[in-house]
């Protein structure tokens, strides 16, 4: 593979890239985010961008993840931080999660999150 196939192809991921960050941040700014998933406006600023799909040369499939904080316990000093990795599906509109897992399970009451 030459210098110009190479450069052609950094191109080409680099502006398919940029249009799936768009599309991310255009999902964040749906005013029917709430009835897609359990996704907030805020929850934006902790989304991270993992990857995308393409099919056709456009963006397919859009793969992120989210720090989440659900209602805390009742004993003190309890808390969860639970990773869920989500697939924004572009053509359809959808949003589903794609797994979870609760990162803080070694909660001991009267300790801190990061204990």
């Amino acid at each position: 593979m030459g210098f110009s196939e190479r450069f052609r192809a950094f191109l080409r991921a680099r502006r398919e890239r940029r249009e799936a960050e768009r599309l991310l941040a255009a999902l964040f700014a749906r005013p029917d985010l709430a009835a897609l998933s359990s996704l907030r406006p805020a929850h934006r600023a902790r989304a991270v961008f993992l990857g995308h799909e393409t099919e056709g040369g456009r963006v397919a499939r859009i793969r992120f993840g989210l720090v989440r904080h659900p209602a805390p316990l009742r004993l003190p000093g309890v808390h969860h931080e639970v990773v869920e990795v989500y697939v924004y599906d572009v053509a359809a509109g959808s949003v589903t999660v794609a797994c979870s897992r609760n990162l803080t399970t070694r909660g001991k009451p009267g300790a801190s999150p990061r204990d």
